[in-house]
């Protein structure tokens, strides 16, 4: 009497199984006494072949222009500081300045007759300070003669060094000039602290000063 129960829940379990599963084929098998029972084989479904999809961007030629342009420019840019420096005769113009050592507030300078102009073979020093902690300002007004001034090419700009001296007391110099930017970072060695400026160099004198 068991043997006809086994064999009908056999038949409703495959033939669940038969039913959730779309991708197969029913086959027999025979079981031993009794009727051919359905069974399933399970058959792998074939995925379509990925198809490469070209994505290289060709740039139009109005905008092949536009990039050619702005390379141009930036190499003309460069050349100028290059041609600048070599000459030795620009200004520096500071836009702001820190005490380096010992360490002190960054200050905006928004006096336009703050300069180190380079001439040749003479400096002129017109520079605001200010030492230490307590932030002691002053102001650093002399000429000098420029010694064993060196320009130092690198692969984003410039390095600018020299020597300066005032009442016998004796100055450092060094003027980093960014090519890419225009930056132009001051390094003043003073025999009281060292100030840091940043600006810019140009050709053109901000102020006229009357001769006296």
């Amino acid at each position: 009497m068991k043997h006809p129960f086994s064999l009908l829940t056999l038949l409703l379990l495959i033939g669940t199984a038969t039913a959730q599963s779309p991708d197969s084929t029913i086959m027999n098998l025979s079981v031993e006494g009794g009727s051919p029972v359905p069974t399933t084989t399970i058959i792998p479904v074939a995925k379509p072949p990925i198809k490469e999809v070209d994505t290289t961007y060709t740039l139009s030629s109005t905008a092949k222009e536009r990039l050619s342009r702005r390379k141009r420019v930036q190499a003309e840019f460069s050349s100028r500081l290059d041609s600048l420096i070599r000459s030795r005769n620009f200004l520096f113009y500071p836009d702001t300045m820190q005490s380096a050592e010992p360490s002190g507030l960054r200050h905006n300078i928004y006096a336009q007759y703050f300069y180190l102009g380079i001439f040749t073979d003479t400096a002129e020093v017109h520079l605001p300070t200010s030492v230490g902690h307590t932030q002691r300002g002053g102001v650093l007004n002399f000429d000098s003669p420029i010694y064993d001034f060196k320009i130092l090419p690198f692969d984003s700009g410039w390095s600018v060094t020299f020597r300066l001296i005032f009442e016998g007391r004796p100055y450092f110099a060094r003027i980093v000039i960014s090519a890419i930017t225009g930056e132009s970072i001051l390094s003043l060695v003073t025999p009281d602290a060292t100030i840091r400026y940043i600006g810019q160099l140009t050709h053109k004198r901000r102020l006229h000063f009357p001769e006296a």
